[in-house]
């Protein structure tokens, strides 16, 4: 006889440490079992896969449909602790367990994800078109639309970025439909990943921080996390190096003590990439070789590519090229093998830079921008035409693309250095008002960027690497105007404390 008055979770410890099942009924022990271990994905991934691994061993022993829903909660714990191999096979195993067409979709649905990690692309997608089929057979609306959801994850992870943004956006429409708030904001969350890409920032952050505010509401710290983590990728992006690295620092001790060790290396692996925007050379190396160790200890192929790329750039830019190329053969061969042509682009990109004959490399990099995906790379597509304006100021086609990039509207450094060659044309045509006029909107992006740095290392690094419009400015008034001249040199050395239009003469 089945006793009403249990305690459900003395019940579950009981269960899950002696394998007694008394007090409970088995379909909702097995419930509760697995509510237990996605709630402590929120908190430990390392615990939940631990006792992911104690309900399977005590599922095993009774039997019956407890098994597949063992198996389930553990191949979740392992999603979330990055280990994507047993999670498969987990999932694997439970599809072989019910013949349910709907289950085995749903099973599907979160392969989808697993295979996607795994850098199987084609299967990711396979698995996504096969379950979608099975719930519009079925009128199964809800779970289409969480389907679209992780679908457009492999897309986005392929650089698909439009077509994945529509299918976010499809999505979240639908659960705001249903009023299920939770699932509409994760929904958010990863459209604004992809508006990043697509550098619509105003509408990335505006879906973030939405999207976190529901996260905690509902106390879920893990999303809410997550979307910190968004807007800190966000505000690398835009120069705000300073609040970036401020948010990855908190991103990181989270993830650290909940055991969500690919997320950690993420945020690493942006830490690296911030640290080259800031010039802060040796920190972006050692941060990318720490990143690359343990992409290669967790088995991931995409993070350790990266880690190898931002290497690669790291090693370029202080001038050690044979390394250089060796990491960036490493990341090369990482991106093909994963399928990304975003990065595979961009790898190519950084490698021609490292060619020493002007016109070889300029050869190169025509070459490659030629090839790159219309719109779908914006800020490599703009690396690419500044390096050709750079070497070939008349390059017209390449002045007309910049002047509509996307990356170069909102990315204030980028937009600096677009302005700074403007002026350098200019100035090679004794254009000298209107080069002088380029080089000073350069300066005021730079010196808003430089000015929110902490002082010292990294305000000094960023303006190792930026420091040319203010060069420029200096030295064209020096012979004219020297008054103006020590203007520019003060607030160049001041980061915009002092203004140059305030100064005797300007």
């Amino acid at each position: 006889m089945v006793t009403t008055d249990v305690d459900p979770g003395a019940a579950i410890l009981r269960f899950l440490g002696t394998g007694k099942v008394a007090g409970m009924p088995p379909g909702d022990l097995a419930a509760a079992c697995d509510r237990l271990i996605r709630q402590e994905t929120e908190l430990s991934a390392p615990r939940a896969v631990r006792l992911g691994k104690q309900f399977v061993r005590r599922a095993r022993v009774q039997g019956g449909s407890m098994v597949l829903t063992a198996l389930r909660a553990l191949g979740w714990a392992y999603v979330v602790a990055a280990k994507y191999e047993p999670a498969a096979t987990c999932y694997l195993e439970a599809r072989q367990l019910t013949r349910d067409p709907l289950v085995r979709a749903r099973i599907d649905r979160i392969l989808i994800d697993v295979f996607m990690y795994m850098g199987r692309h084609t299967e990711a997608l396979r698995r996504g078109r096969q379950a979608m089929a099975v719930f519009r057979r079925r009128n199964a609306d809800a779970d289409l639309a969480k389907t679209e959801v992780n679908y457009a994850n492999v897309l986005h992870r392929m650089d698909r970025h439009p077509e994945a943004q529509q299918l976010y956006h499809r999505a979240g429409a639908f659960f705001d439909g249903q009023g299920n708030e939770l699932a509409a904001a994760f929904c958010r969350y990863n459209e604004a990943n992809t508006l990043v890409q697509l550098f619509s920032f105003p509408a990335a952050e505006e879906l973030y921080s939405s999207a976190r505010t529901i996260f905690d509401r509902h106390a879920h710290t893990l999303r809410a996390i997550g979307c910190l983590y968004g807007l800190a990728w966000l505000h690398m992006l835009e120069g705000q190096f300073h609040i970036a690295l401020q948010e990855l620092a908190e991103c990181e001790d989270y993830y650290l003590q909940a055991g969500q060790e690919r997320e950690h290396l993420l945020c690493v692996l942006d830490r690296a990439e911030t640290y080259l925007s800031l010039n802060l050379l040796p920190d972006a190396r050692d941060t990318a070789r720490r990143a690359g160790r343990r992409a290669k200890a967790l088995g991931l192929r995409y993070e350790g590519a990266k880690a190898a790329f931002f290497l690669g750039r790291a090693l370029m830019a202080l001038g050690r090229v044979r390394e250089s190329r060796v990491a960036l053969r490493k990341a090369e061969e990482g991106f093909r093998r994963e399928g990304n042509d975003g990065f595979l682009a961009a790898v190519r990109v950084a490698e021609a830079l490292t060619r020493r004959s002007g016109e070889d490399r300029v050869r190169a990099i025509v070459r490659l921008r030629n090839r790159m995906p219309v719109g779908r790379l914006p800020l490599w597509e703009a690396l690419c035409d500044l390096e050709l304006l750079n070497d070939r100021p008349d390059h017209t086609e390449a002045r007309r693309r910049l002047s509509t990039n996307r990356a170069v509207r909102v990315m204030p450094h980028v937009r600096a250095q677009y302005m700074t060659l403007l002026g350098d044309r200019d100035a090679r045509k004794g254009r000298r008002k209107s080069a002088v006029e380029h080089w000073r909107r350069a300066a005021e992006l730079l010196t808003a960027l430089r000015s929110q740095l902490p002082p010292v290392d990294m305000r000094a690094a960023f303006s190792e690497r930026h420091g040319g419009a203010y060069d420029k400015l200096i030295a064209s008034e020096c012979e004219r105007n020297p008054r103006q001249a020590a203007a520019w040199l003060e607030r160049y050395q001041t980061a915009g404390i002092w203004a140059a239009n305030a100064a005797p003469g300007g």
